[in-house]
């Protein structure tokens, strides 16, 4: 759980000791931009009430359709089998060993 403003007011988070960066993710074996206009028109999985979800609707929503998961694993299946044209998601590594780790590119996201 990313620690936000919000989620100050409810919960008494501890010193932050991880930092699990946000990526776009997309399959290898297509060309990958990561600017706002290469991703016009695409299908963007991200994660149900999350901090993503957020910066999805905030920076790429007049673009780009989003598509909420509740777990890594559906949206990956969903990446791979061309349903979703790219994940904006902490990229957790238990999780990724579902998919061949070689079939996915990473990018840092920008806009």
């Amino acid at each position: 759980m990313s620690i936000n403003d919000e989620r100050k007011k409810v919960i008494a988070f501890t010193d932050k000791y991880y930092n699990t960066p946000t990526e776009i993710v997309g399959m290898k074996d297509e060309p990958h931009q990561v600017t706002k206009d290469d991703l016009k028109d695409k299908i963007i999985g991200t994660y149900v009430s999350s901090i993503q979800s957020a910066y999805f609707q905030k920076h790429y929503s007049d673009v780009a359709t989003e598509k909420n998961y509740p777990r890594l694993d559906e949206s990956l299946q969903d990446l791979v089998s061309g349903r979703v044209d790219y994940l904006l998601a902490h990229f957790e590594q238990d999780a990724a060993l579902q998919v061949p780790l070689a079939s996915l590119a990473m990018y840092a996201y920008q806009h």
